[in-house]
């Protein structure tokens, strides 16, 4: 190590080179990320209403797009519409799970007309309720421009004008 000829970097000799490498966790910032304090009315409201853990409400009611909820009117509609049509307390905290802003979809404007559309294809009670949890993002499909023409794509596809199935 030539390089270091002055008196104030003669220590630099003595270190090994290895050492001299930017080791990065020198660099890594030591402040915590605060946490997020949930939605404390929802948090309650999912442990209450749906016998959520602490850690799934807390996960939920965490989210940015529930920060703002003041009211539960509109969950407490959606749950009441749930149960009405079939779905079991199993079905309906799975779906909110894995799909939680169907809580807060418009009841009358995208969720019954969607609920309906499934009901007319045959898919009742708890039947709804396994197919909805297992596919829950259909929630959000937009009704008119994804889920009614893919069905009638499916349809086309799978049953001729006899109805009779392309497989028999």
């Amino acid at each position: 190590m030539r390089y270091f000829n002055s008196p104030q970097l003669q220590f630099l000799q003595k270190i090994p080179t290895n050492a001299m490498k930017p080791n990065l966790y020198m660099f890594s910032s030591l402040t915590k990320t605060p946490t997020q304090t949930p939605n404390t009315l929802l948090f309650n409201y999912l442990i209450e209403t749906l016998n959520f853990s602490r850690t799934d409400a807390q996960s939920i009611s965490n989210s940015t797009r529930f920060s703002n909820v003041k009211s539960l009117e509109n969950p407490h509609s959606v749950l009441h519409y749930l149960r009405s049509i079939g779905f079991s307390e199993t079905d309906i905290r799975s779906t909110v799970r894995s799909e939680s802003p169907i809580l807060f979809c418009k009841l009358d404007k995208n969720l019954k007309p969607k609920m309906d559309f499934f009901q007319e294809m045959g898919l009742v009670g708890s039947d709804l309720g396994k197919f909805i949890y297992k596919n829950s993002k259909l929630v959000n499909s937009n009704l008119e421009k994804t889920l009614s023409p893919c069905t009638q794509i499916l349809k086309k596809i799978l049953v001729n004008d006899k109805k009779q199935s392309i497989f028999d």
